[in-house]
């Protein structure tokens, strides 16, 4: 069986057609700005996922403390 992509090709191939799009420059400088606004958001999520992750092994590791200290004073602790 052919795949989908590999069928496209073989059509391309038989009759190719190249399509040019072309903007004017505050299209692009817009479309730019608006790629910059969205790396900054996503660039400000990376830190809190960051900041998140940080938070989160260090609550690990208090509770896996806490859990061995009760486990010395005999305290069972579930798992």
């Amino acid at each position: 069986m052919i795949s989908p992509l590999f069928s496209a090709l073989l059509n391309w191939l038989h009759s190719p057609e190249v399509h040019i799009t072309v903007s004017s420059a505050d299209d692009v400088q817009r479309l730019e700005a608006q790629v910059e606004f969205l790396q900054s958001q996503v660039d400000d999520l990376m830190v809190q996922l960051q900041r998140a992750q940080m938070l989160y092994a260090q609550e690990c590791t208090v509770n896996m403390s806490l859990q061995d200290q009760l486990r010395s004073l005999g305290v069972k602790v579930r798992r």
